[in-house]
């Protein structure tokens, strides 16, 4: 018996003899011949004799051939804001024989007429798919129908009002912390249109601003410093003995010095500490270190760690790349700028 074997995908399948005839085919077929016969899922395969490996078994009539599968595509149609019986998901159509054609979707939009579908693949139709595709409808607005209304014209949005009321601060390097610390009430201004942001800052200012961080608790009066008294103004006196009593301001010789200027190594004292006050970390990583700074010498004793931590988070920085200045005054601008990293870095 003369026997054809296919290898459909590893899968083998034996024609007898006698099936040649039924599927129109011959038992020692010419080069180039095709071959119509039906792989293992029923659907008819194309085999040509040469180009698809077909080979001739030596000394037998039996013919080995090796079947090659069909591609198939997929082609996708995109409704491109119409529908298909309400659906507007686009309509996919999946394992679409090579060669053949297919039939676009019946889809509607309301005022419009559907003239067409573009492809995504240069000379490919609905009628000759030879690879995966996409079509899009194309539509055209008619008369008496619903139309889309224009879309408007958008108003620009005036001038924005300025993030503060201080004229001197437009330029300025520290205009975006100054805002910052003004929107969030933790510093005001020298009047009710400066800032002074090259000004300095006394040691009552800051008491009063970390006050302010604190939500402004209430403290009854206590005469902790001499210079403090239950006269000195409302605008830092309570402020100041809450910072006392919570351990954030220690003064020196019975005095806080209210009016002088805080030095940068003061601040991040004060820093450090209204930190503890908040149950915030106050760790520093053992290899940090200042040693970039020349002047790092001229640090307090006292002050050391308080400044190490400040450096360590950012908070104060150096003067320029090799000057850390601790025993120079902090401006306002640099206040407003420590304050709101401080913020960013620890609520």
């Amino acid at each position: 018996m003369v026997t054809l074997t296919f290898d459909v995908g590893g899968l083998t399948q034996n024609v007898a003899f006698a099936d040649f005839a039924a599927n129109g085919l011959t038992a020692d077929p010419a080069q180039g011949t095709a071959l119509t016969i039906a792989d293992h899922h029923g659907t008819p395969v194309v085999i040509t004799h040469t180009a698809n490996g077909t080979t001739r078994t030596t000394n037998t009539d039996n013919l080995t051939v090796t079947v090659a599968q069909a591609n198939t595509w997929t082609v996708t149609f995109d409704l491109n804001g119409g529908n298909v019986g309400g659906e507007t998901d686009d309509v996919v159509m999946s394992d679409v024989p090579d060669g053949t054609g297919v039939t676009p979707p019946s889809a509607i939009r309301q005022g419009y007429t559907l003239t067409g579908w573009t492809s995504s693949a240069p000379n490919m139709t609905p009628a000759n798919i030879t690879g995966d595709v996409t079509f899009t409808a194309q539509w055209t607005a008619v008369g008496g129908g619903w139309t889309p209304p224009p879309t408007p014209t958008p108003t620009p949005d005036p001038d924005p009002a300025p993030c503060c009321p201080f004229a001197d601060v437009t330029g300025h390097w520290g205009k975006e912390y100054i805002c910052f610390v003004f929107a969030e009430g933790l510093m005001t201004g020298t009047s009710g249109t400066t800032f002074a942001p090259n000004g300095t800052l006394s040691r009552a200012m800051v008491a009063t601003i970390l006050w302010r961080m604190a939500g402004e608790p209430a403290v009854a009066f206590e005469p902790v410093f001499i210079d403090v008294p239950a006269t000195a103004p409302d605008w830092y006196r309570t402020a100041i003995i809450w910072a006392n009593q919570n351990g954030i301001v220690l003064g020196s010789g019975g005095r806080f010095n209210p009016y002088d200027n805080i030095t940068r190594e003061q601040l991040a004292a004060m820093m450090f500490r209204y930190t503890e006050f908040v149950g915030g970390d106050t760790s520093v990583y053992e290899g940090f270190n200042l040693n970039q700074f020349h002047d790092r010498t001229d640090l307090s004793d006292w002050a050391e760690s308080y400044k190490y931590w400040a450096g360590y988070n950012e908070l104060i920085q150096g003067r320029n790349a090799t000057t850390l200045s601790p025993q120079g005054t902090a401006t306002r601008a640099e206040a407003a700028t420590i304050l709101m990293r401080f913020v960013a870095a620890f609520g």
